[in-house]
């Protein structure tokens, strides 16, 4: 199966991308930012479910759709990478539009419902980590739609740039 990974590295086919850039990214460089503040909650979510998912901090990500992945190359440098995934990977997939829902509102000058509203939505934080590809109603009865992300638990080979 295909999928997409869009990165600022440069890569080259056969080339290894490895698990865990995300993770080191944000533990070393925003341990103050809102959206580490936000990844290290998530992570803390994640522990509680069983099976345990993919880790957002130790994976690589990646989309099934290649005009998913176009839309992170807008306005910046990123290149986008495909990748095969086999029976050597092992992945969890989840709903891409629940961290993008929160990182939005985590950049929304500070008011009163910025933080609490990840404490306010622990349900769909949980969805989020269980795969549950349905009913996505936030907190504002809001439908923020389904948008699969993989969070590859492997380091995975480049098979083609674009």
């Amino acid at each position: 199966m295909k999928v997409y990974h869009c990165s600022t590295h440069s890569y080259n086919v056969g080339d290894t991308i490895k698990k865990g850039k995300w993770g080191n990214f944000i533990k070393n460089k925003y341990s103050n930012e809102q959206q580490a503040w936000m990844e290290f909650y998530f992570e803390s979510i994640r522990k509680t479910i069983v099976p345990i998912p993919t880790s957002r901090f130790d994976c690589v990500f990646a989309f099934d759709d290649i005009n998913i992945a176009e839309g992170f190359t807008i306005g910046n440098d990123k290149k986008i990478y495909e990748i095969d995934l086999d029976e050597n990977n092992t992945y969890s997939t989840h709903n891409y539009k629940v961290i993008s829902l929160f990182v939005g509102l985590l950049k929304i000058p500070y008011s009163s419902s910025n933080f609490p509203m990840l404490f306010d939505n622990l349900n769909l934080i949980e969805k989020y980590w269980k795969g549950d590809e349905t009913d996505y109603i936030t907190f504002e009865d809001f439908d923020i739609g389904y948008q699969k992300e993989y969070l590859i638990s492997t380091d995975v080979t480049v098979t083609k740039v674009y």
